[in-house]
């Protein structure tokens, strides 16, 4: 039986350089900025449904998926081993990587962690041979099962701004601070930054899209460093690829940190995410068509 509920409420072989004028995937330069809060009026209802079993990929796995406003999005990341033409889809070498070859990477480098956090898939691998696109839907299947297909930025961004545009959604107030209500509430890092993913994860995933720190490879490592220490992106990050390249050799990328309250570029308007290198792996969400 389908559980559903509806709330009426107003509400980026070795490791890339940084690209020129991005932001770094790692450490985003911005991610403590605090936006302005202007915004769409808080007008529509607030519409969330749980889809239990709602799709099955060419491995079998099966996958809940939930209903935010008018779009479906998978509730847990990809994990198929096969392209949709039933090609095995390559396990990346560490170190190693490729901007036009499709290669996956289990979490953390260990296969362990793949049945709750899913594969980490480099941007040929998701995009499967499709090209790149700014539309809204995408009409890009890519890796993605049939009915189904790999968000556009234009689609990242529907979903974040109509979470902004909902008070429920957000963290004390501030429309730029709804990464918890999209956040899984277990597994992440700790943070004592006020409305931070990683400050009281039991309070998380409002929505139910439930996005968990699976981390990311950058074609040499599964970890990243600040300026006192390194640390697994596992537990830390939770990133996204878009179907929309940047330039020849990146694309946009959106997602979480353990540390912030904003979606990875979403601390002023427009949004429009991150870039960074079609060689790094991050975590895959579809759309349904």
């Amino acid at each position: 039986m389908i559980l559903s509920f509806l709330i009426l409420l107003i509400i980026s072989c070795e490791k890339e350089e940084p690209l020129p004028n991005s932001v770094d995937p790692i450490n985003p330069s911005d991610t403590t900025q605090t936006g302005s809060t202007d915004t769409v009026p808080l007008d529509d209802p607030l519409i969330i449904e749980m889809i239990p079993n709602a799709l099955t990929d060419f491995d079998g796995n099966v996958y809940d998926a939930v209903r935010i406003g008018d779009q479906v999005w998978m509730a847990s990341n990809l994990r198929t081993t096969h392209l949709n033409d039933s090609v095995i889809i390559p396990m990346g070498s560490v170190p190693g990587g490729s901007r036009t070859e499709p290669y996956r990477y289990a979490p953390n480098n260990n296969e362990a962690n793949v049945s709750a956090f899913g594969y980490l898939y480099n941007w040929p691998a998701m995009m499967n041979g499709g090209n790149s696109s700014a539309s809204n839907p995408s009409m890009v299947q890519g890796i993605c099962p049939k009915g189904w297909h790999v968000p556009s930025m234009a689609e990242w961004t529907q979903l974040v701004e109509y979470c902004a545009n909902h008070n429920e959604l957000s963290c004390n107030g501030d429309p730029f601070h709804i990464a918890k209500a999209l956040s899984s509430n277990h597994d992440w890092r700790q943070s004592p930054n006020t409305c931070a993913v990683g400050n009281n994860a039991v309070t998380n995933n409002f929505t139910g899209f439930n996005a968990v720190p699976a981390g990311h490879y950058d074609g040499s490592n599964f970890t990243w460093t600040d300026t006192h220490w390194t640390h697994p992106t596992m537990g830390d990050l939770a990133q996204f690829w878009s179907a929309s390249a940047t330039s020849e050799n990146a694309a946009h990328w959106t997602g979480m940190s353990f540390q912030d309250p904003i979606i990875s570029g979403y601390s002023s308007l427009p949004f429009n995410g991150y870039s960074t290198y079609k060689s790094y792996a991050f975590s895959v969400r579809c759309v349904r068509d």
